[in-house]
């Protein structure tokens, strides 16, 4: 239900006495968090009738019981609004038009990947329809020949571009990145309570988002509480920083193979089976342009380096 002051007006007007004269004002100009309500305030009220104590005490009454309920109403319409993660919204976009048709996105001119633009540090970025135009004139840099055979190095330096997301997410977004149950749990704990646990790959999921329907998936990298085959328990992690940065640097590697380039790794979100801890299974990663994150929690047939 949409809440406005001429609809309070009205019914407080249904609310007056008969041959009887009232002035009174109602200011509206502070919007609470939700489009379509306000937030209101009376002021400077009057009765234009000889002084009736009964009748004035029944036109406040009345006026009282309006009031309140279209603050109940303001109150339930003011939902909070779950932070946006730009580097992942834009990171799932692949087209150039597409990508600049939102103003927190920028397609690179170098790597024609889908960025955002708070995020970019580097080269330049298209951020309207005729900048999109003059990209497609222009060769991606990578590509196939002898010249553009994928290096460690080249998978690396990707890496570290999205290391600070995996490992810390965003300050202020605390449902962004943060793959790590350490910090994870830190920024979100009560998701805790939630908390599935594969024992034998050391990986876990949590629900998150405003109504809880999303999941997270976890790298267990300390100690930590969940539920292991339906039942709670202690549970401690095998993961290290350094295990995860192996891990996902395999993961893009693979994909800069796949895309044939040294630099723009495949769109979207794509899997490939990697080696885990010292002596553990092998499991799905998926990484895109932004992130590496586990595909699934239980361990994966494929061998290591196959698309999942």
């Amino acid at each position: 239900m949409m809440v406005t002051v001429e609809g309070i007006r009205h019914k407080v007007r249904e609310s007056l006495r008969p041959g009887w004269s009232y002035i009174f004002t109602l200011r509206d100009s502070i919007p609470s968090r939700s489009v379509n309500t306000v937030n209101l305030s009376f002021h400077d009220f009057h009765i234009d009738a000889p002084a009736n104590p009964t009748v004035i005490m029944r036109f406040t009454t009345s006026l009282f019981a309006v009031v309140t309920l279209f603050c109940v109403l303001l109150l339930v319409q003011a939902v909070p609004v779950e932070p946006r993660d730009d580097a992942e919204v834009c990171g799932k976009i692949t087209d150039c038009d597409d990508c600049v048709k939102k103003n927190i996105c920028g397609f690179t001119f170098n790597t024609h990947q889908c960025v955002a633009r708070s995020a970019h540090t580097g080269g330049t970025l298209a951020t309207n329809a005729a900048q999109c135009k003059s990209i497609g004139k222009q060769p991606a840099h990578g590509g196939g020949g002898a010249s553009n055979t994928v290096s460690r190095a080249d998978a690396e330096k990707i890496w570290k571009g999205m290391e600070s997301h995996v490992f810390d997410g965003n300050g202020d977004k605390p449902g962004s990145g943060r793959h790590l149950t350490s910090t994870w749990l830190k920024r979100n704990p009560k998701s805790a309570a939630d908390m599935v646990i594969n024992p034998q790959t050391s990986l876990a999921t949590v629900p998150f988002g405003m109504d809880g329907r999303k999941t997270k998936t976890l790298f267990i990298d300390g100690k930590v509480t969940g539920l292991v085959n339906n039942k709670q328990q202690a549970f401690t992690g095998r993961y290290t920083r350094d295990i995860v940065e192996q891990m996902c640097t395999d993961a893009i590697e693979k994909s800069l193979e796949e895309n044939k380039s040294k630099t723009a790794m495949l769109a979207g979100d794509n899997s490939y089976a990697v080696k885990s801890f010292d002596g553990g299974p092998t499991v799905s990663v998926a990484v895109n342009r932004n992130s590496c994150f586990p595909q699934l929690i239980t361990p994966t047939t494929r061998q290591p380096g196959e698309k999942c």
